[in-house]
């Protein structure tokens, strides 16, 4: 079957829509092909220095460079612009120079606030490297902006954060960003601060010439007396009552040698000699020293040295960690949790990290975070050939984690967007835990869903994946961009899945992505494309899904009364559903709901609120009930208080206190501060005013600390007058 016909975008071009084979039409989003998969934005965490994990050796050297170090970090007027690099080739050990001299600086209580991003600049694939903007929301959420405030586009948010930075400035708050692994320029530059008090720190292997060399610090390889006492000094940390390298300070200069001074290939021969305490330091001389022949004779690369260090330690291996060392490398990103360990070997997660403290000891793998772990950009490098060798075994632990990721995402999606179900229950025992483990998880979940949808066996599980992963998303503003990008990768596979019903969701959840960024116009377009697809399938709840995300964008357009109707054509759908689902039917009538509220019709809104919140009640929906409860207790206040009737304003604080214990149990203070507010309104117009206005206080305290000052303004307007009578 082909179904084809064109459409105009936003551009004015007409559009070619294709579909062959049983598959099915959608219009070009940006670019209507899996390819276009490549041009989303990577996504990486970003947290504060003092998280970091300290490393499991002694640090040792470099005392040249940590003093100037130290006085560019202390320096304020005398830079021409408050970037300090370091640089030096890979494995010389620039991360953990600059690691002690934040970290010392921080403690020492030189900045405000001090942060930590890997950039990933020198992945194998260039489309992994992250940019300036998949930090942004992050970073403004660390400089004291709420989610609500964060504008989804990439510009506003620049504008937004070097204002908190002046901001900070005039107020004498230094701020500290550390960025890890830049290879480029535009990895960096636009979040240059201009205020001297604050600094931006990163490591690079490149030469920046825009920035002034007295503002470099190079790392070099170490000199031999310094790579000699670092190799002695790890040894001893390890292993303090071994005495080989104190008897034997030829064999550590040989050592030393072996390893071009370079701290990586240095601690990976420190956990070789510690793993075996009895044999002979010139025995692994010998050993080294032929390796390393080996790899120069066949021009593998100029790192052999390096390289000689991995291939004798992931020799020592035992099988099962040597699997475990190749299959890190397929996970994208990088960053790893004992969930995705588990799934990689197909293992418990508990039974995982053992194995990985074990590669952590051999130093080819290090724990960055707290049960999070990486590798070197060089040591992945070397697992990715060597899983090259085993691609069918590297393949199937990829499926693995594609399919952990499905399960680990539906259940935190029943705790925190749904119902919570019996299964969920069995995965995470709290919203608070489910919350915690998706936003440890996001980053390399994002990762693996853009990895996915390249590989076409695996396109119909990457678009359920997806639908689940974009609702997770939706519960924060600032992770509107990775919205948008998680679900353009599945609108790009819509033509090319077999089944209607997956490629219809694709399209909803893009189309509603549309709306919510502001692009109303091409919302509408791609959610009509959707809606001929639900009709054509005869699919009455996703049609009914997708009328919904139209009528939402009709409001975002002004056109009231069409999406009324919409609106109500939704309700009537649902309540003829066979088998009835009255999950969907509350969704409708709180919609319905709140579009007469928007309309200042509040009296057409009350039955329908009326019924969703009963509805969400009778289904103990703890999310939907403080979604309805909201809408419900401030429309009952609103009336309460223009018609002088008691019972609606007693009526109104049941339903607000329902929300706010809602949304305080769950974690959403955003929430929980704006019922205060309405509560603390309703308790006053009820004469307890001592509760409202303890209540208001509460909410205005939380629009101060977050930066919210309309809000913050109208509530101290509110209490003014209500203190002033």
């Amino acid at each position: 079957m082909e179904i084809e016909g064109t459409r105009r975008d936003s551009s004015g071009q007409d559009i070619r829509i294709s579909a062959k084979d049983g598959g099915v039409a959608a219009y070009r989003i940006d670019k209507v092909v899996v390819e276009g998969v490549s041009e989303s934005k990577v996504a990486t965490e970003l947290f504060p220095i003092d998280a970091l994990v300290g490393e499991d050796a002694p640090f040792v050297g470099r005392n040249v460079e940590l003093r100037r170090l130290r006085e560019l970090l202390c320096a304020t007027g005398e830079l021409e612009a408050p970037v300090i690099v370091v640089a030096g080739p890979p494995g010389v050990g620039k991360t953990a120079l600059l690691r002690q001299a934040t970290q010392a600086a921080h403690e020492a209580g030189l900045f405000h606030c001090a942060l930590f991003a890997d950039l990933r600049g020198y992945d194998t694939d260039p489309n992994k490297s992250a940019r300036p903007d998949s930090i942004l929301p992050q970073l403004l959420l660390h400089l004291g902006m709420h989610d609500a405030e964060i504008p989804p586009d990439a510009t506003e948010q620049l504008l937004l954060y070097r204002k908190k930075l002046n901001q900070l400035a005039g107020e004498g708050k230094p701020f500290l960003l550390w960025l890890d692994n830049v290879s480029d320029r535009a990895q960096f530059d636009s979040l240059r601060p201009t205020a001297s008090i604050h600094k931006l720190v990163i490591t690079t292997r490149e030469t920046f010439g825009h920035i002034p060399q007295r503002q470099v610090v190079k790392a070099k390889i170490l000199l031999p007396p310094e790579s000699a006492e670092l190799l002695s000094a790890t040894v001893k940390y390890r292993s303090p009552l071994d005495p080989r390298l104190r008897d034997e300070p030829a064999m550590v200069a040989a050592l030393a040698e072996l390893c071009s001074h370079l701290p990586l290939a240095l601690q990976i021969v420190a956990a070789l000699v510690t793993d075996e305490p009895d044999r002979p330091l010139a025995e692994l001389v010998s050993e080294l020293a032929h390796e390393e022949g080996r790899l120069n004779s066949l021009e593998y690369s100029p790192d052999f040295s390096v390289r000689a260090a991995f291939f004798l330690s992931y020799r020592r291996l035992p099988l099962n960690l040597q699997r475990l060392f190749r299959l890190l490398s397929v996970v994208p990103g990088g960053d790893i949790g004992l969930d995705v360990g588990g799934w990689l070997l197909a293992e418990p997660a508990r039974a995982v990290r053992p194995h990985l403290m074990a590669l952590v000891r051999s130093h080819l793998v290090q724990q960055h975070r707290l049960n999070r772990w990486s590798m070197h950009d060089l040591i992945r490098l070397y697992s990715s050939e060597l899983s090259s060798h085993e691609a069918e075994d590297a393949e199937q632990a990829f499926v693995r984690v594609v399919l952990g990721y499905r399960y680990g995402l539906d259940a935190a999606d029943k705790w925190l967007t749904t119902t919570v179900s019996s299964t969920a229950k069995e995965v995470f025992v709290s919203p608070e835990e489910a919350s915690a483990w998706f936003e440890a998880e996001k980053a390399t979940a994002i990762a693996t869903v853009t990895n996915a949808a390249r590989k076409p066996a695996l396109r119909d599980s990457t678009l359920s994946l997806i639908s689940t992963l974009a609702r997770l998303l939706r519960r924060q503003h600032h992770w509107l961009n990775e919205l948008h990008d998680v679900t353009s990768v599945g609108a790009s596979l819509a033509p090319y899945t077999q089944s209607r019903a997956l490629a219809g969701t694709a399209l909803n959840i893009h189309g509603a992505t549309l709306r919510l960024m502001g692009r109303t116009d091409d919302a509408i377009d791609v959610l009509y494309e959707a809606l001929k697809l639900a009709r054509a399938n005869n699919d009455t709840a996703s049609f009914l899904m997708v009328a919904t995300n139209i009528t939402n964008a009709f409001m975002s357009e002004g056109l009231i009364d069409e999406a009324i109707d919409l609106h109500q054509q939704n309700i009537d759908l649902c309540r003829e559903l066979t088998p009835p689902d009255p999950s969907k039917l509350a969704l409708a009538l709180t919609n319905l709901g709140v579009t007469y509220v928007q309309a200042e019709r509040h009296s057409d809104a009350l039955p329908p609120l009326r019924e969703a919140y009963t509805i969400r009640h009778r289904l103990d929906d703890m999310p939907g009930l403080a979604e309805v409860a909201v809408n419900l207790g401030g429309t009952l206040s609103r009336l309460g208080r223009d018609q002088s009737d008691h019972q609606l304003l007693k009526e109104a604080a049941v339903v607000l206190k329902t929300a706010a214990e809602i949304h305080a149990r769950r974690g959403n203070t955003a929430w929980a501060a704006y019922v205060a507010n309405n509560l603390g309104i309703t308790q006053c117009a009820l004469g307890q005013r001592d509760e409202g206005i303890g209540n208001l206080k509460r909410a205005l305290e939380y629009f101060v600390t977050a930066g919210l000052s309309d809000r913050a303004e109208e509530a101290r307007r509110t209490l003014h007058r209500i203190q002033g009578g």
